[in-house]
């Protein structure tokens, strides 16, 4: 389950980056949350 749970916010990530490219801090704000 946890595997599914990181594919789908891999994908969000994707897709915030393509909608979102200027605004890197919150990829990365995102990723930290992923991490943590």
């Amino acid at each position: 389950m946890s595997t599914l749970i990181l594919a789908t916010f891999i994908g969000v990530l994707v897709i915030l980056s393509l909608t979102r490219y200027s605004n890197k801090r919150d990829l990365v704000g995102i990723a930290t949350v992923l991490v943590l």
